[in-house]
């Protein structure tokens, strides 16, 4: 029955994904186009900027919403795995006492460029919960910048996008979000993320984020790379 449950959360929360984020490119460019086409010329130029900026602002958004959506998504999966109660889960300070195990041994084993933030949010640390509560890994062969998304919330929401800046643990985002930057092709004289879907970032990460996702309800999408990461760690 536990792991009826953990499929339909889990396949819900992939579809959610897709349909309220991904497809939410979709209309973003087609409606920007659209405007763009129909702008009269003597304000055509005043519109294509102020399209740009809005298609600036709907991908950012599109970014903070994914995270906040795992952190949801996390907090139901262990509620499920773990047999808890919304009741339990929702008291106050609950998180801090049920993960105290998992957020020492984070302090512990943190890395340099980690954020110390133990928020769920911080997609880090939720996927060093998942691994150490569960065994469940992320995989190698899924975006190496997708740990890396509650930095990039954390950049944009609170910094306005400034690489530059460093965050409340003392770290330069240019160090927390080295795999980011290296995607989306951020030049070194680069100070602010400005185009956040260069090389079909969001559909990147929203691909990867639900195969993960899926992945957490026992759904292996890509079995060949997963069987091959497995049997390579198994050699280790």
């Amino acid at each position: 029955m536990k792991q009826e449950q953990l499929d339909i959360l889990c396949q819900g929360y992939a579809k959610r994904i897709g349909n309220e984020i991904g497809w939410m490119s979709e209309l973003i460019k087609n409606g920007n186009d659209v405007l763009n086409y129909l702008a009269d010329s003597k304000y055509k130029n005043s519109v294509i900027g102020l399209n740009k900026q809005g298609v600036g602002a709907s991908q950012k958004m599109q970014i903070v919403y994914l995270v906040n959506l795992f952190e949801s998504f996390i907090q139901d999966f262990i509620r499920i795995k773990d047999g808890l109660t919304e009741l339990e889960v929702n008291q106050n300070g609950f998180w801090n006492k049920y993960l105290r195990r998992e957020k020492l041994l984070w302090n512990e084993d943190k890395k340099e460029n980690y954020n110390s933030s133990t928020s769920f949010m911080n997609i880090r640390f939720s996927l060093f919960v998942l691994n150490k509560k569960y065994e469940l890994k992320y995989p190698s062969y899924l975006s190496s910048t997708i740990p890396e998304l509650g930095s990039l919330r954390n950049c944009l929401v609170h910094y306005d996008g400034d690489i530059t800046r460093t965050d409340k643990g003392g770290h330069s985002f240019r160090e927390t979000l080295v795999e980011t930057l290296f995607f989306l092709e951020t030049k070194q004289e680069e100070i602010k993320l400005i185009e956040l879907n260069k090389n079909d970032f969001i559909d990147k990460i929203v691909f990867d984020f639900q195969t993960f996702i899926e992945l957490c309800g026992g759904k292996i999408n890509r079995p060949f790379e997963h069987m091959k990461e497995n049997n390579t760690s198994n050699n280790q």
